[in-house]
């Protein structure tokens, strides 16, 4: 099967439950463009160019997103079929209104933030193990300034 590449940019979607949110049942969201989205299935959505209405769980103010959306590929998951979401779809949304774009724009712009703070996870997690070990090394350059002064 040959896939068409996306113009718009594709962001990452991590388990909604690390956003303190439920995912939508039966479905696990992979990744999300301003133009549709790829996700996994336990249950067969429907045959391609067929229209499907889903929740998307957002944080902040809004916490559903309804949304149209045209299956425009589907894929089984190959494996030993332990997958409990073994059908990948591609969809394209369909008919959103302005009012949803906005909001799909502004979750958007919080999957760019969440990429890039998951980005520097490493860097934190290093800067902060330098500044344990300069305060250790310093803690015991005060302890032997303390027995020279004794």
């Amino acid at each position: 099967m040959t896939m068409e590449r996306r113009e718009e940019e594709r962001l990452f979607v991590r388990s909604w439950e690390e956003y303190g949110l439920a995912e939508p049942p039966g479905l696990r969201v992979l990744n999300v463009s301003s133009k549709g989205l790829a996700l996994k299935s336990a249950q067969p959505l429907g045959p391609r160019d067929s229209l499907i209405r889903l929740e998307l769980p957002l944080p902040g103010r809004f916490r559903l997103l309804p949304v149209r959306a045209k299956v425009v590929w589907e894929a089984r998951a190959s494996g030993d079929g332990s997958d409990p979401f073994p059908l990948e779809y591609g969809l394209a949304f369909s008919g959103m209104g302005e009012t949803e774009t906005l909001i799909l724009d502004a979750y958007l712009e919080f999957l760019r933030r969440d990429a890039q703070i998951a980005k520097l996870g490493p860097v934190r997690e290093k800067i902060e193990r330098i500044q344990r070990e300069i305060e250790i090394a310093h803690a015991q350059e005060e302890r032997k300034a303390a027995t020279y002064l004794h």
